[in-house]
């Protein structure tokens, strides 16, 4: 079984396991998520918390930033709000995927648009 592993930003990276969390300083996360690449890890969700449910565009700079610096695959999490973002995601050519909430229940995200754009 492969185990992925979340992470919240800013205030502070919290490798979190069933929501338990232990904050660390940001400046920590790429030390963090370097001791799971030899852990079998498959995947790390990066949610930059202050963008969260804010339907404000997601940190694509810190998301892109983490996946250049580790081996492990990066999801963008927090503040992914349309279609754009997800476009803008997919070009960092280094962001392995995406997780959109609000965007999809509120609609200013269609999935079966998104599906097809993105494929």
């Amino acid at each position: 079984m492969e185990a992925a592993k979340t992470a919240d930003a800013p205030p502070f990276v919290t490798p979190s396991t069933r929501w338990s969390r232990f904050p660390t300083p940001p400046d920590a996360i790429t030390g963090i998520f370097t001791a799971f690449e030899d852990a079998g890890v498959a995947a790390i969700i990066y949610t930059d918390i202050m963008r969260d449910g804010a339907m404000g565009g997601p940190n694509i700079e810190a998301t892109a930033d983490l996946a250049r610096a580790i081996s492990i695959p990066i999801i963008a999490s927090g503040g992914v709000s349309s279609l754009a973002d997800l476009k803008a995601l997919k070009a960092t050519n280094v962001i392995s995927g995406a997780i959109s909430g609000r965007a999809l229940y509120d609609g200013a995200i269609d999935l079966s648009e998104a599906l097809k754009a993105l494929a």
